[in-house]
């Protein structure tokens, strides 16, 4: 009789069985492909390596123009006289094998996590199985000013930038696909200023891997009665 981890190993290898999926696992695999609460970090570094944000607050005009805050945090927490562009997820689901673009059909496919291999568990004993999740993740920028001739140009920043370093951000994610600028909305409630905000729209999917460990599977079932009790 199979214990709880072979069950889910077996179930892993199954349904790895029936994806096909374009991803190529490897010995690195684990160090290639970044995870969702990663994507900050990767465009953050990508905007400071082309100079783009400004971390002081001696803004010049030119600067007011061509640079800009990166951050998670609404506006208001860092706007100064210069331009701000905040970060957010604003969809993110299991990724659809059936079709390469994202979000194409409401009526979504959710599929199980895909098996990767098997590496001995040293300091617990046993062996760990590593799996992987694609998801699919809109990313929204918001590029805010006082100013909506700032806040399209600095939309435009982006997107140049964006295509330009398309092949080094595909490196660490699985698709990346660039959804469009859409139109500007207004927020007066951010202290006595009146911001343009113009949304940029991008589809990144995520190879996100994790693993299952088997001292802890084993342990399972006793842990769950013992938590209903």
């Amino acid at each position: 009789m199979q214990n709880q981890y072979e069950e889910l190993l077996n179930q892993l290898k199954f349904n790895n069985n029936r994806i096909k999926c374009d991803i190529d696992v490897g010995s690195n695999i684990i160090d290639q492909y970044i995870d969702v609460d990663n994507l900050y970090k990767l465009f953050y570094h990508l905007f400071k390596s082309n100079n783009l944000l400004e971390e002081n607050n001696n803004i010049s005009d030119v600067d007011a123009v061509n640079k800009f805050s990166f951050t998670e945090e609404y506006p208001d927490e860092v706007m100064n006289d210069g331009c701000t562009v905040t970060f957010e997820i604003s969809r993110r689901e299991c990724a659809d094998f059936s079709a390469k673009t994202a979000f194409m059909s409401e009526s979504h496919i959710q599929y199980r996590p895909m098996f990767l291999y098997e590496k001995e568990d040293f300091e617990n004993g046993g062996v760990s199985a590593y799996y992987m999740q694609p998801y699919d993740n809109e990313i929204t920028m918001y590029c805010w000013s006082s100013k909506v001739k700032y806040a399209r140009n600095i939309a435009g920043l982006i997107e140049n930038i964006l295509l330009s370093s398309y092949y080094f951000i595909k490196q660490r994610v699985g698709i990346l696909l660039y959804k469009g600028r859409y139109a500007p909305i207004i927020k007066t409630q951010y202290g006595n200023k009146g911001l343009v905000g113009i949304p940029i729209k991008i589809l990144v999917r995520t190879y996100e891997i994790n693993c299952v460990k088997k001292h802890i599977l084993d342990k399972l079932p006793q842990l769950i009665l013992e938590d209903i009790k």
